[in-house]
């Protein structure tokens, strides 16, 4: 399984995002909501 997906070309150079950049994002998003439950907190 490849765990990066092309997200964009810039100047004929391939953007890739690894997989898990998602999960450190959905981590951050839940420390953020967690103390209030705010989804604006999250955001």
């Amino acid at each position: 399984m490849r765990w990066s997906v092309k997200i964009a070309r810039l100047a004929g150079i391939d953007v890739y995002m690894h997989l898990t950049f998602l999960l450190l994002l959905a981590y951050v998003a839940f420390v953020y909501y967690a103390p209030r439950q705010s989804a604006e907190d999250a955001l």
